[in-house]
């Protein structure tokens, strides 16, 4: 199966944005929620991953805060609930109506701005290095 591990993730997530500033203000507080950080030891191993992706310019002087959820199972249900109870503009602005979804089909959640869009793992040196060999 070929995707991207936690470590590899939070890489192409930070270096994605623009400017150092953005990347330091990203990586100085990271929220973890869901699940599997439930399991023990996920939130020191997340701060050891992101230490190890970050450019050794960061490194030094980049305090990790990273905040476990209250309850990681439930907490990103809770703000959809809370979100769905506010309404308004907010809600309209990041969700898909049935009728839009009616009129445009499932391939337009691939394009709506709330979605998860898909990045195709780059491949590693030593995929890449296996496959000139191959050639």
């Amino acid at each position: 199966l070929d995707q991207a591990g936690l470590g590899e993730s939070i890489d192409l997530s930070v270096s994605s944005l623009q400017g150092g500033t953005a990347r330091e203000s990203v990586v100085k507080e990271i929220f973890l929620t869901g699940g599997l950080m439930n399991t023990p030891g996920a939130s020191s191993r997340v701060q050891a991953e992101v230490r190890r992706v970050l450019p050794a310019s960061f490194s030094p002087g980049v305090d990790l805060n990273i905040l476990l959820a209250k309850d990681p199972v439930l907490d990103a249900w809770r703000g959809a609930a809370l979100l769905a109870k506010i309404g308004g503009q907010q809600l309209s602005d990041s969700s898909v109506s049935r009728s839009e979804y009616e009129e445009m089909g499932p391939e337009y959640l691939k394009e709506h701005f709330a979605s998860n869009v898909y990045y195709q793992t780059p491949r590693s040196d030593r995929e890449r290095d296996n496959k000139k060999r191959r050639r």
